[in-house]
């Protein structure tokens, strides 16, 4: 449901976005740094520092 939206933005914005998907099954280290509590989360950072579940 996210993924053609997030194609288009990378299009669209080329190197300036960085868009990652990860597996929560394979990295449970990032389903707890990240607060993670439901599948899909999407986080969206200017900073690029994510804390929990607020992006600063």
């Amino acid at each position: 449901m996210m993924k053609p939206i997030l194609e288009e933005l990378k299009r669209k914005m080329g190197d300036t976005v960085n868009i990652i998907k990860a597996d929560v099954d394979k990295n449970p280290n990032a389903v707890m740094a990240y607060n993670i509590q439901g599948v899909p989360t999407l986080a969206i950072s200017k900073t690029e520092i994510y804390c929990g579940d607020k992006v600063v």
